[in-house]
Formats: C-alpha cells, structure tokens, sequence
C-alpha cells in the first residue's frame, strides 16, 4: 500500500507534459549580463525558471551556444535568488543531439526541485563606441573572437543605432552615421548588413551579415541621447574661443554667470588644455543655452545645468575662456576681451561682468598663429 502512496505523490509532483524548446524563447535572468544569471524558458507568456535537479554540463554549453554567448565559463551552480512560493520549474531533457531546440520541456512542481539553474557564459561579444568623445557617442565598435571590429554601414539606419543606444545604457539614437564619421577606426570589420526591428535587447540579437565587402570609408556610428560633450570655437585653436556644451541632442552655448576659478579648472581639464588663464564673453548665437551652477564636483557633467532658464542667465553673455594650453598664451594680441582675473578667495573667483564683446583674434603677423587659426576645430570633450 505504501508503494502505490509513493507513486501517486510522485506522480502528482512531477508532471510530464513535453514539448518542445525550439518554439519557446531562452533566456538567462538576473545576472551582470546577458549571459549570466538563471536560466529560463518562456511558456505561456510566462519566464519560467528551469531545475538544477536534472541539469547538466551539456546543457550549460548548449545554453551558451544558443545565447551566442560563447563557452561556459564553469559548471551551473545553484541559484541563490528568492523566487515566489509554489514555484513551477521546467525540466530539460534532450535526445542524443546538440540542438537545443530539439530537446522536450516539462513541468515540475517546488515539491520536486527547489533551486533555479544559474549558468555562466563568456560573453565574447562586447560593444562601445569610439572617437565621438563620450561612451555615448562615436564609432560602433565590437570585441568579438578576440580582436576589437567595427561594424559595416551597410544598411545602418536609426533601429540598429536605437537598439546599439539601449544595449549601453545611452538612451535612444539622436543619429545613425555611416562614411566613417568618426574616423576609419579597426581594420577587422565583423558585421555587415545589419537589420534590427528595433525591439531587440542587444545588437547581437539582430539578423546580420557575418562576411562583408566594406571598406574603410564605411564605418557605422551614432549619437545616442545621454551624449554629453564640450568644446570651444572661435578661438586660435581649441583651448580658447567661446565654451559650447552638448546636451539632450543639441549644441548650446554657456552662460558666463557662475563661473568661478573652480569651474573654469574643470572645464580647461576637460579640454585637456591644462590650467586656466582667463576668461573671454562672446555674443549668443545658437539655438540655445545653459547654464551651470556647480558644487563640490570634480566633474562638469556633476553640476546643475539649466537650459534657457532667463532667471539665472538674465543678460549674461557667452561664455569663452583661454586655456594655458593655447597659443594665444604665447604671444600677446591685442583684443577687446574683457579680461576677468582677480583675486582668488577659498578656491572661488569674484564674478565680473564682461563690458565688451570678445573680437576675433588679430593673427597678422605671427604666422604660427595664424596657421593655426585658420580652422576652426570642433573635436567634442566629455
């Protein structure tokens, strides 16, 4: 009597229904990536978590083969997570085969198995972006067998650049770029064609071409919406002239309100233009406007920026500085740049109104100046 008791409790805790993994999509959840963390199956528009009571090594690499995540970096291991009362897991049992989606699901109540697998993959492919001076903005770079490629502009268009935007925490795509526009970058190119619908988690998820016939004028890149950069213009060269700041998809000029010699440190730092030497006021003339109001940060981006907030600005000019690092600090031309230095109190500067306008800088006769002034460069700074 007792032997028909077992059977019956097993029966009613371990229900076989099979079907098949290919028509169910595969996940692993919870980890630092996406090919990391406890492995799930969705059925019936459910993620469910699968037993570790029946799993194995083999099924670990198939996992990982499937994810295109590479090879196991080590057995499946008990998921230490919280998972919900009365938990049903799925079990996994494939035929002699190394297709995943050949294999059979099934139902398995807590009863019979009370731990997830968790499983850990290599994650060969690895994505940033380059040369756009910020993580959120440049060329479109893999790693991906060992060597860092680019990918081929080839069909790049705004759902690949939202989908690549995503995937590194950068928001939407202001810009898909193609032609090499931020410069011809890697020799390797790994992914031509690429089609994203632009639901996708993660670039690899999208249909692409692994062979391609690019060349080097052919780079994809993008500008995603938390790109945030810095530069100057106007200037000799690019550590003096007017201060522009690219924030929430447009360039804008600064307010030269606030600006103490705290600030006016960071920013000739973030230009990489060594230390400050004075302050310049130039006209505003694009299509809008900061404002900064920083405290105890060591970075610009740390600060309050205000945009077209005319409380704070009122009637201030634009914003410019010279840098140590420029040559304007090498010789002595005469402007109208109304110069602000004066005494320093406990790291800050006294705030003094511009009375005129910066002009251009007058270069006849210093033909080392004049070479460099001659272009106006607008490399970005973050």
């Amino acid at each position: 009597m007792a032997g028909y008791s077992i059977s019956y409790l097993t029966l009613w805790i371990y229900i076989l229904i099979p079907v098949k993994t290919g028509s169910h999509p595969i996940q692993l959840f919870g980890g630092g990536s996406r090919c990391q963390g406890i492995v799930q199956i969705l059925r019936k528009d459910v993620w469910m978590p699968v037993c570790n009571r029946f799993w194995n090594d083999t099924l670990t690499a198939m996992v990982c083969k499937e994810l295109n995540c590479g090879n196991p970096t080590g057995s499946a291991v008990n998921g230490e997570t919280t998972l919900s009362v009365n938990t049903t897991f799925l079990r996994v049992t494939c035929p002699d085969t190394d297709l995943l989606k050949a294999c059979n699901i099934s139902f398995v109540t807590e009863a019979y198995c009370r731990r997830p697998v968790v499983i850990n993959c290599t994650d060969p492919f690895v994505l940033r972006l380059s040369g756009g001076g910020s993580s959120c903005a440049g060329r479109v770079e893999i790693f991906h067998d060992g060597v860092w490629g680019s990918v081929c502009d080839d069909g790049w268009d705004s759902l690949d650049a939202h989908v690549t935007c995503r995937q590194l925490g950068c928001g939407n795509a202001l810009q898909a770029l193609g032609a090499s526009h931020y410069g011809p970058g890697p020799s390797k190119i790994h992914l031509d064609e690429i089609g994203c619908t632009g639901a996708e988690r993660d670039l690899r998820d999208c249909p692409a071409r692994h062979q391609h016939d690019c060349t080097a004028l052919e780079h994809a890149g993008v500008i995603c919406t938390n790109h945030k950069a810095v530069r100057v213009s106007g200037g000799a060269d690019n550590c003096s002239g007017r201060v522009e700041v690219f924030t929430d998809g447009v360039w804008g000029t600064v307010c030269e309100d606030h600006w103490f010699e705290d600030e006016f440190a960071m920013l000739c730092n973030t230009l990489g233009c060594g230390s400050f030497v004075r302050k310049t006021c130039h006209n505003h003339s694009l299509s809008t406007y900061t404002s900064f109001i920083c405290k105890d940060t060591s970075s610009l981006w740390n600060c309050s920026i205000y945009h077209k907030n005319h409380n704070i600005c009122k009637e201030s000019k634009a914003l410019g500085v010279v840098c140590k690092g420029s040559l304007e600090t090498e010789t002595s031309i005469p402007t109208k740049t109304s110069i602000i230095t004066t005494a320093s109190t406990a790291g800050k500067m006294k705030s003094i109104k511009c009375t005129e306008l910066f002009s251009e800088v007058k270069v006849a006769g210093n033909s080392k100046l004049k070479e460099q002034y001659s272009f106006r460069n607008s490399k970005l700074y973050s």
